[in-house]
């Protein structure tokens, strides 16, 4: 039932609200409440508020809104405690009961869940390759829960919905596969093996040996599965169709829009990826003291290549003699790139000879993943032949784009970005053109620059449009 409000006056204007907050508060107080009114003037869609229309669906509304923006479970419940706060004034003394309680059942639903495991954490379990056998066990089970977003170990069946679908993941197969390796039989037997007691002494033991934050429990995975998803700026709607419908998340939204299968794999397969990387990429090593030439060969002698892992090096050509002796060698000529399984470059890291190094994600021992697009950039500044090119990139396909000779084009990368030249000449594979460009004053130079550093004026691409 609707709550009545009688109040003094039915309608406020936001900018009035603004002044009044000024006058209340303290300056560091009043910021938190100019935050809450700028959400509630975007959800609201006018800066007029008519106090009798914030009802509970209104106030369940404005949480979704808040919900969608990114705001976490416990800044959305404050936000709405501000909400309350700022209009109080505004309500006579009879009906102040009456206005809490639109938001009384917000409060409990939303103080219903806090999370107990953060990104962070995610990452130190991850890492944690050489834990004692009984933490490690414990390490990979929770793991395997944390990929498929539900509770760890045998209690999953005490919560089973059917809301709940297998998830089918890569990185969840090859914690299967490592843990028969390791320890001669299957996770799952494992997990049905385990009390409720010894499940809990060993989350408690790993979570102190790599002193974790908080305290270990049976939703810990799905915890940080939420706090994964988040940092990687999954919707709402989607996180919250993808938890266990049992979870507090699930219910983080009064009216969800429907989430199809598609949407929740792609989900999962983005937490997982952004965890345990499975997927080939480029890395790079810096080589101090060797060519990049000796540091492959080194590695290649080394690799420990598994069945399905492939490994493929690039060395970018040295300069000409002539370009040496008036500018020196470029330092990218002491770089070795390599494309792998994240897997395979981690263990590489760990191969490295003296006086080389793979870089990585800041402070982290994750290694750094250079995307296709920018080495295949690279190369092309490299001037890498279109046959080389295409032995690195085989699904690559050859520019689309229209090159009209004796039109004029903009250079966007390499050594003449931002110059504009005439196109005299079009390579047969599409992949350079040959301009004449205007550079110091009336200096003209011809130059083969590659396609994908080109774009035609506005008015040329609406000739050929038309």
């Amino acid at each position: 039932m609707t709550a009545e409000i009688t109040t003094l006056s039915t309608e406020i204007s936001i900018d009035e609200l603004h002044k009044d907050i000024e006058t209340r508060y303290s300056a560091n107080s009043a910021r938190y409440y100019r935050l809450m009114l700028g959400h509630l003037r975007k959800f609201n869609g006018s800066d007029n508020i008519i106090l009798e229309e914030i009802t509970p669906e209104y106030a369940e509304d404005f949480s979704d809104f808040l919900a969608r923006t990114g705001m976490q479970p416990a800044t959305v419940r404050q936000m709405l405690k501000f909400m309350r706060a700022a209009f109080k004034p505004y309500l006579s003394p009879e009906c102040q009961r009456d206005f809490r309680n639109v938001f009384s059942s917000l409060d409990t639903r939303k103080e219903a869940w806090t999370a107990t495991v953060s990104a962070a954490d995610v990452f130190k379990i991850i890492e944690a390759e050489s834990l004692p056998e009984p933490l490690d066990k414990i390490r990979l089970l929770f793991l395997s829960s944390l990929f498929a977003c539900r509770p760890i170990g045998s209690r999953v069946e005490e919560h089973a919905d059917k809301s709940t679908r297998e998830v089918q993941l890569p990185q969840i197969d090859e914690i299967e596969k490592k843990f028969v390796a390791r320890y001669g039989k299957h996770i799952n037997d494992f997990a049905a093996s385990l009390s409720t007691e010894s499940l809990d002494r060993g989350l408690l033991a790993m979570w102190g040996y790599l002193h974790l934050e908080g305290q270990p429990r049976e939703n810990a995975p799905v915890d940080a599965w939420i706090a994964v998803a988040s940092s990687l700026g999954i919707d709402p709607d989607t996180l919250t169709a993808s938890v266990p419908a049992f979870h507090p998340y699930a219910r983080l939204l009064r009216h969800p829009r429907k989430i199809t299968d598609e949407e929740k794999q792609m989900a999962f397969e983005k937490v997982a990826n952004h965890v345990r990387d499975l997927r080939e990429h480029w890395f790079a090593v810096r080589c101090l003291r060797r060519t990049p030439q000796e540091v492959n060969e080194t590695l290649l002698f080394k690799l420990p290549l598994g069945e399905d892992e492939t490994y493929q090096a690039f060395i970018v050509p040295p300069a000409s003699e002539k370009v040496r002796k008036a500018i020196g060698a470029s330092p990218i000529e002491k770089i070795l790139f390599f494309r792998s399984p994240a897997p395979l470059a981690a263990e590489i890291r760990k191969n490295l000879p003296a006086n080389t190094y793979l870089f990585t994600v800041g402070n982290t021992r994750r290694p750094a993943v250079i995307s296709d697009s920018e080495m295949h950039t690279l190369m092309l500044l490299a001037r890498i032949s279109p046959q080389t090119l295409h032995s690195y990139f085989p699904d690559a396909e050859a520019p689309e784009l229209e090159l009209p000779v004796g039109k004029e084009v903009t250079i966007t990368d390499g050594q003449f970005s931002g110059h504009v030249g005439i196109i005299k000449k079009v390579s047969s594979d599409r992949y350079t053109v040959t301009l004449l460009i205007s550079t110091l004053g009336n200096l003209r130079i011809t130059a083969d620059i590659p396609t994908p550093f080109l774009t035609l004026p506005p008015n040329v691409l609406e000739d050929l449009i038309s």
